[in-house]
């Protein structure tokens, strides 16, 4: 497949995930730690455990690092000084009957949390090992090796620092060794990481692209194969490689994407997930970024194949030191609405200020796959660049920070057409609304043509009326109570935000969709309802998004859905495509929150995008009462743009920009014309 000299056959077959033997149960959903998943079946009898570190090597360029574990070792005797180098640090004994208990290795750092954050990895996943060679007779006394399976990669700043290995036995921590990572030097390193030699670096400075290898022409691929590494890039996960224009049944020279495009794009490989790295040292800049005069330009041309699903998101990760984040900005995905259902890519942009005490910039790009068996998450012309002074110092107010400034269409209200008006929330680096926006921040072009417009905040006079909301919570059985709890709390507060003409509807889902409260008013009935629900069965997630969205096709003025889940639709019956349709035609935004691990990242994004609300997502439901009083307050601080449409009688595309602080940012949607009806189609950009 991958190393093949042809391209993969496109399929049908929706990718789930490969399962995998043992305790985990599905490839694990670290970002940046990759290991061959499968179990290893220990002999039933008393054995002695000793694990090493026997080759602990750091392989970097100057902007890249990869940190390899290379052998792990099980023993029936202690071996001999030099069985492990370094010598062991650590040995345990243990009993087992269990001929089918599995040994996993658990890696963490002292700042966990931050690389967490940074979304390279899971720290606490957990990775199945096989061994490296056949079992040898019982009666042997020799070791068991294992290697070459655990891989920490990463820029230099972030696998600096001390490490720990835990290994665990059925359960029980069985040793630990510690290590510590210097930060590698700038002279380059060797040859063996995945990120590409130290040749071709881009020199730092004001007024150019910083990133290197951006347009995919480092490298010379035959057709759209897996390179062994694409220069410039560290290939942290998947598969990410180049591809060249022209392959049969990938983008040619004549489809959307950049028109000085070169012979190569960037491409997923024939995984589920790839993602890819690149670290910039803005050092160069370090007094005029703290002084807030540097501003950002982050672009790239972004897309997928036909009207399948796969996607690719940039961000561009501020970083004020080797474990903190000053800030983040993404761009992306682009989905088959945007893209017309075409095999192609669209630009994307987004400019702000760099946050005071950056000293890196770290380019990542996430390829994720859909459908079929390759994952056609497409990218090209990738570029970053800085720019002395003209951000305007920052800017004043909280818009301007290191996301990005942020602009959303949530909802079309044609009924009176021509005279339409769309429903937008502008928010910060933060997902916090920005208030006291006027017409002259806005400008809305119709088919390339500028219009007039009106922009009245909501809850200042505004005529789209009072909002109404549909709030759908999952209880399926996969909740603990305390998620439950979580969930009620959040729930309550988004209400406690909302005005009082505002009226609320409570769904709860598991395995089917149950009306707990019909559309009121009346506070005290909605918590009433909140309070009730309580945890059964399934997930049935696009019944409960169809319904809701039903719920709300006769309604006027305002609307919005509110949808919280820990996972993904195990029930069926109604498809993603129809529960968008639905949502779509009623004319209603949905606002997707997902909470813990188990949950399916594109399906919630992909309802978000296309219907124009915002997904969200937090590691546990600790973070729910945060992420639903940011919603809250977007949808009481939404901004009604009123025009008049220059042609009616046909769809048309509006493309709202948005400007503040210094920044701006620019989204689409397709309108139907006035005799088609509906909410108007096309996803909120």
């Amino acid at each position: 497949m991958a190393t093949s000299g042809t391209s993969s056959p496109r399929s049908s077959r929706v990718y789930r995930g490969a399962g995998s033997a043992g305790r985990a149960g599905a490839e694990p959903r670290g970002k940046a730690v990759t290991s061959k998943i499968g179990g290893v079946k220990m002999p039933s009898r008393l054995w002695q455990g000793l694990v090493c570190v026997s080759a602990l090597t750091l392989i970097n360029t100057p902007a890249n690092a990869t940190v390899r574990l290379v052998r792990a070792f099980m023993t029936k005797s202690v071996p001999s000084s030099n069985a492990c180098t370094p010598t062991p640090t650590a040995t345990s004994t243990f009993l087992t009957t269990d001929t089918a208990a599995y040994l996993w290795f658990e890696i963490e750092n002292g700042a966990r949390g931050d690389i967490a954050s940074s979304e390279w990895w899971t720290p606490s996943a957990r990775l199945l090992t096989t061994p490296g060679g056949a079992w040898e007779p019982l009666e042997d006394p020799g070791n068991y090796c294992f290697g070459e399976k655990l891989t920490i990669a990463g820029n230099s700043q972030a696998v600096e620092g001390t490490w720990t290995v835990k290994v665990f036995w059925n359960g029980s921590l069985l040793a630990t060794v510690n290590f510590t990572i210097s930060a590698p030097s700038a002279g380059g390193g060797s040859g063996g990481g995945s990120g590409g030699s130290g040749g071709g670096a881009v020199t730092p400075a004001y007024g150019v692209n910083l990133i290197r290898n951006g347009d995919a022409e480092e490298g010379n691929p035959a057709g759209c194969i897996v390179q062994a590494s694409v220069p410039g890039w560290t290939r942290s996960q998947g598969e990410f490689t180049t591809c060249r224009y022209g392959t049969p049944d990938y983008p040619s020279a004549s489809s959307p994407g950049p028109s000085n495009r070169g012979n190569n794009f960037f491409w997923g490989g024939n995984v589920s997930k790839s993602v890819a790295t690149q670290s910039i040292d803005v050092g160069f800049a370090a007094a005029d970024i703290d002084r807030g005069a540097v501003s950002y330009n982050l672009s790239g041309y972004l897309g997928g194949y036909s009207s399948q699903d796969d996607n690719v998101t940039v961000r561009a990760i501020f970083r004020s030191s080797p474990f903190a984040i000053a800030g983040q900005v993404s761009i992306g995905p682009v989905l088959p609405a945007e893209r017309q259902n075409t095999t192609g890519m669209v630009l994307k942009s987004a400019t702000g200020t760099v946050p005071a005490g950056t000293r890196a910039i770290e380019i990542q790009v996430e390829m994720n796959r859909a459908q079929g068996s390759a994952n056609d998450g497409y990218a090209d012309n990738l570029s970053l660049v800085l720019t002395l002074g003209a951000a305007g110092g920052g800017g004043g107010g909280g818009g301007a920070g290191a996301g990005g400034l942020q602009i959303n269409i949530n909802q079309v209200i044609d009924t009176n057409c021509p005279n339409n008006k769309v429903i937008v929330s502008v928010t910060d680096s933060q997902g916090q609304p920005i208030s006291g926006l006027t017409s002259s921040n806005f400008t809305l072009k119709e088919g390339g043509q500028t219009r007039s417009i009106t922009v009245t905040p909501v809850g200042a006079g505004g005529t789209s009326g009072a909002i109404s909301l549909v709030l759908l919570i999952d209880t399926s059985s996969s909740l603990s109570n305390t998620d439950l709890a979580n969930e009620k709390a959040a729930a309550k507060q988004l209400v406690s935000q909302l005005g009082a003409s505002d009226s609320v509807a409570v769904y709860s889902f598991s395995s089917d969709v149950y009306l707990k409260q019909n559309f009121t008013t009346d506070r005290n009935a909605i918590n009433t309802a909140i309070d009730s629900l309580s945890i059964s069965g399934s997930t049935a997630l696009y019944k409960a998004v169809k319904t809701g969205a039903e719920a709300l096709a006769g309604r006027t003025g305002r609307k919005a859905i509110v949808l919280m889940t820990d996972g993904e639709d195990t029930v069926g019956g109604v498809t993603i495509d129809q529960a968008i349709a639905a949502a779509k035609q009623a004319g209603v935004p949905v606002f997707t929150v997902g909470f813990g691990s188990g949950i399916n990242r594109t399906v919630l994004q992909r309802i978000a995008q296309e219907t124009g609300g915002l997904f969200s997502t937090g590691a546990s439901s600790a973070d729910l009462q945060r992420i639903l009083q940011s919603i809250g307050q977007a949808i009481s601080s939404q901004y009604e743009i009123a025009y008049t449409s220059g042609n009616p009688t046909s769809s048309n595309v509006i493309e709202i920009t948005v400007s503040y602080g210094g920044q701006t940012a620019t989204t689409t949607r397709t309108v139907n014309a006035c005799s088609a009806g509906g909410g108007g189609g096309g996803g909120g950009g």
